[in-house]
């Protein structure tokens, strides 16, 4: 399951730098992420390549394109 090894993916990127940050949701194909707001930009590039790199270990050919937002809070 792609999501399954994107949160994977995502929380060893998050385990081998050390940053403050933490998944704290999983809805769908989508994936949130807390951190504190002075490593936020450093985060979303992992996440970025955590559901880029799970995504490619299933469908080698098919273009994947991620999108990312940063918000204060999680909203539907």
């Amino acid at each position: 399951d792609v999501i399954k090894r994107a949160l994977k993916y995502v929380q060893n990127s998050i385990d081998e730098t050390g940053l403050d940050a933490k998944i704290v949701h999983c809805v769908h194909d989508e994936i949130v992420v807390e951190s504190k707001k002075e490593v936020t930009q450093e985060v979303v590039p992992m996440i970025e390549k955590g559901l880029c790199d799970a995504y490619t270990d299933f469908f080698k050919v098919v273009p994947i394109k991620v999108d990312t937002a940063i918000k204060p809070h999680w909203s539907k």
